[in-house]
């Protein structure tokens, strides 16, 4: 039932390739959407920043991060960065794809990976940027599901981005929008 559900993700995303050299513009940056090979059905795999952080203190996040020189593309920098916040090692990646890109309110263009991970993997929370990892059924993340839906305007642009309650944590914002278009693209 899973493959089936990746193939057809897959078969929905743009390309991304581990070692395609494609330097990014500076201060682009990549997350990485894992969904965890469960029998029952993928789970998404999600990161409770750090409340002591200058920049998003505390909220629900993809494991990512901003573009470094030594990344040759966004795909190694959406690896990178979740190697460093949560131990997940590059080679458990299998991926599916990517997203179209997305854009901060500060005007950051984020590049959201989709790949697929085994079950039962040790993470570990880097305390310097984290407080927590969770995971969540793909399935809760559905538009159906939202709890509440927030609107607003950027550029003369009106957008509603999704809400989601799960445990004691609110998904909200890009990751919440992020969630959600991975969510429709699972629909069989």
């Amino acid at each position: 039932m899973s493959e089936a559900i990746y193939r057809h993700i897959a078969s929905q995303l743009f390309p991304a390739e581990r070692h395609t050299p494609e330097p990014p513009a500076r201060g682009q940056a990549a997350v990485l959407i894992a969904l965890i090979d469960k029998p029952e059905g993928p789970d998404v795999l999600l990161t409770l920043r750090a409340r002591h952080l200058k920049n998003h203190p505390g909220e629900v996040a993809f494991p990512g991060g901003k573009w470094e020189r030594e990344d040759h593309n966004l795909v190694r920098t959406a690896l990178r960065e979740s190697f460093e916040e949560t131990g997940l090692p590059s080679d458990k990646v299998r991926l599916l794809g990517r997203l179209a890109n997305y854009q901060t309110q500060k005007g950051v263009v984020v590049t959201p990976v989709v790949g697929v991970i085994p079950p039962g993997l040790a993470l570990t929370p880097d305390p310097s940027e984290l407080d927590d990892i969770f995971s969540l059924p793909l399935a809760e993340l559905a538009a159906g599901r939202a709890q509440r839906w927030d609107e607003f305007e950027r550029a003369g642009k009106r957008y509603r981005v999704p809400v989601y309650q799960w445990q004691q944590h609110t998904i909200w914002g890009l990751t919440a929008a992020m969630a959600c278009k991975l969510a429709k693209l699972a629909a069989l």
